[in-house]
């Protein structure tokens, strides 16, 4: 990957750059994070009429990066158009916006996918680029490492309570520090949304006292029995299938909007597209998070030869 100097694009084109950065939620929650996209704000600068603007992206109805064995999507893809901004007259001021939250509520409207439009005088473009999908369940992250991400501009401080279940004191501006007690009752109820309402699905034989046969990422554990291998947590234990099925036949699954994982989703088709978790039916570890249409049926994403050799 390679992205040019601001100033190289200020040279060649009428723009100004207001900022470009680490863009905040982009990346997908996990037990390891997966790594943020890039965020910039851009105006006409030194154009003598209207810039004609044409927009060519995917990824802006629904997350395309991905999570493993747990982990969250990354964000959408996001162009926003504030018409009438004022940045202009924010810089008189001496003051610079934070984001897009300071002004596009009012007069920003997300831009298609691909779309064709003209960028007046006080007009803003911000662009929101979607990061890389997470790895394993989010409330295995340390949460030492969640404030590491808070304090770097990488996750809100939202984001951290609801997805990862790190609740910190304080504020970004001020001392932020991780609440033990909040945190580990946050991740027991998250645990416990997970499972809450839920069929709980039947359990394949026992599998205790069989004997370890591999792995499946962080997801499961392939035990050898005597009467064949399934697929059980590698969190509890718990047997969830036998080899030669989907794994997530075994799980408990709960839909929820794709907003819920990112605030940049709302620009998504949140009407029409949901996150789906899968999670162990004991303890509620995650497996798996799908992306997927409302009447699409699950994803079959894990498959092992029921004879096939331990690795």
């Amino acid at each position: 990957m390679g992205i040019a100097n601001v100033e190289t694009y200020e040279k060649e084109y009428p723009i100004l750059y207001v900022y470009r950065r680490q863009s905040c939620d982009t990346g997908g929650a996990g037990a390891r994070r997966g790594g943020v996209g890039t965020e910039a704000m851009i105006v006409p600068h030194g154009n003598c009429g209207p810039i004609d603007l044409t927009v060519l992206t995917h990824g802006a109805s629904q997350p395309e990066a991905q999570g493993l064995y747990g982990g969250y999507p990354s964000s959408v893809q996001v162009r926003l158009l504030a018409r009438s901004a004022g940045i202009r007259g924010m810089f008189r001021s001496g003051t610079m916006p934070d984001g897009a939250a300071d002004f596009v509520a009012e007069n920003g409207a997300a831009l298609e996918a691909k779309q064709r439009t003209l960028m007046h005088e006080d007009d803003a473009l911000i662009i929101a680029c979607a990061g890389g999908g997470g790895y394993g369940d989010p409330i295995k992250r340390d949460p030492e490492a969640v404030l590491r991400d808070v304090a770097d501009g990488l996750c809100s401080i939202d984001i951290a309570r609801k997805i990862y279940g790190a609740v910190l004191t304080g504020s970004r501006t001020g001392r932020l520090a991780v609440d033990p007690g909040a945190t580990e009752r946050r991740r027991a109820e998250i645990r416990a949304e997970r499972l809450s309402g839920a069929d709980v699905p039947a359990s394949p034989e026992t599998v205790d006292g069989g004997e370890a046969a591999g792995a499946v990422g962080m997801a499961f554990h392939v035990v050898d029995t005597g009467n064949g291998r399934h697929f059980a947590c590698a969190e509890c234990g718990r047997g969830v299938s036998g080899l030669s099925r989907d794994p997530k036949t075994g799980t408990v699954e709960r839909r929820v909007r794709i907003d819920t994982a990112c605030p940049w989703n709302r620009y998504g088709l949140t009407d029409q597209v949901e996150i789906r978790e899968y999670a162990c039916p004991a303890c509620a570890h995650l497996f798996a998070v799908d992306v997927r249409l409302r009447d699409e049926p699950p994803l079959l994403d894990t498959s092992l030869a029921p004879d096939a050799p331990a690795r």
